[in-house]
C-alpha cells in the first residue's frame, strides 16, 4: 500500500543501515503518513533481513523535515497536528494543575516532542516528554504498571504516557513536583516552565540560562532549548481555547 516515500519529497536521506533505519511514507489504506522504524543486525548490509521493531502513524505536514545528528530519520522532526494538545491541558488540569502550571509544563513538552505521542529518536528517547535512559526503559517496560495493565500496554499511548508523568511527580520526582506546584507556579508560567525544565526534563548542556527560578540547581547550569520553551509556555497561557475545552469537558463530564 506504499505508493510515496520520503525520499521522493525530500531527495535522498542516508541512514547507516547497518545500526538503524526508519522510513516515512504513504499509506493509502490509512490515508495518512506512515512511519516504520526497524534496527538492522550489524551483519546484515544488503538491509535484506530486519526485524521490525516498531510502526507509528502520524499526520500532519512534513514543513522543515530533516535527519537528527545520526543520519537517522526520526518521527520527532515532522510537524505534528497537535490533536493531543487539548487532551493533555485537560488531563494536567482534572490533576489539580492551574492554568499557568498546566502551560508550563506544557511549553516544555511541546518542544520535547511537538505533543506527539509517537515521538522517537534512534538514541532512545521516546514520547511526549521524550523520556529516555532508565527513564525511557522503566517507562517503555511497562513495569511501572499494576500486572494486569501490563500485557495490553503500548508505549505510544498518550493516556500511559501522561499517566507515567503523574507517577513520576508522584515516586521519584517528587522534588520536580514540589516546584511546579508550589506558591509561585500558580499564576506564573514561566516559573513552572523553567521549574519543570529543570527538575522533571533535567535537560543540561544547553544554550540558555535560567531568569526566573532562583535555585541553587537551576542557577549552576545552562539548560537545552530553554528560551523556545518560554516561548510555547507565553503563547499557550495567552490561548484561550484551552480553558475553552476545559470547561467544555466539565460541563460534558458533569451531565
Amino acid at each position: 500500500s506504499m505508493t510515496k516515500n520520503i525520499e521522493s519529497l525530500y531527495g535522498t536521506l542516508e541512514t547507516d543501515i547497518t545500526l538503524y533505519a526508519n522510513y516515512i511514507s504513504w499509506d493509502t489504506e490509512e490515508n495518512k503518513y506512515m512511519e516504520e522504524t526497524f534496527w538492522v543486525d550489524e551483519s546484515d548490509t544488503k538491509n535484506e533481513n530486519y526485524e521490525d521493531r516498531y510502526v507509528g502513524y502520524i499526520e500532519g505536514s512534513f514543513e522543515g523535515f530533516v535527519p537528527d545528528e545520526s543520519g537517522s530519520i526520526s518521527i520527532n522532526d515532522v510537524a505534528y497536528d497537535g490533536k493531543s494538545k487539548n487532551h493533555i491541558y485537560i488531563f494536567l488540569r482534572e490533576n489539580g494543575f492551574t492554568h499557568a502550571q498546566a502551560c508550563g509544563i506544557m511549553g516544555n513538552l511541546q518542544q520535547e516532542s511537538g505533543y506527539n505521542p509517537s515521538a522517537f529518536r534512534s538514541s532512545g528517547y521516546y514520547g511526549i516528554a521524550q523520556w529516555g535512559g532508565g527513564r525511557g526503559e522503566t517507562y517503555t517496560s511497562g513495569k511501572w504498571l499494576p500486572e494486569n495493565e501490563r500485557a495490553s500496554f503500548k508505549w505510544q499511548d498518550i493516556d500511559m504516557q501522561l499517566r507515567f508523568l503523574m507517577h513520576e511527580l508522584n515516586t521519584t520526582y517528587k522534588e520536580a513536583r514540589s516546584f511546579i506546584t508550589n506558591q509561585q507556579s500558580k499564576t506564573n508560567p514561566i516559573y513552572a516552565c523553567e521549574a519543570f525544565c529543570v527538575y522533571y526534563e533535567c535537560c543540561i548542556n544547553g544554550a540558555d540560562s535560567t531568569i526566573v527560578l532562583k535555585t541553587n540547581k537551576a542557577t549552576s547550569y545552562k539548560w537545552q532549548d530553554l528560551n523556545a520553551r518560554r516561548q510555547y509556555t507565553a503563547a499557550l497561557y495567552e490561548d484561550k481555547s484551552l480553558e475553552k475545552e476545559y470547561e467544555k469537558y466539565k460541563k460534558t463530564k458533569e451531565k
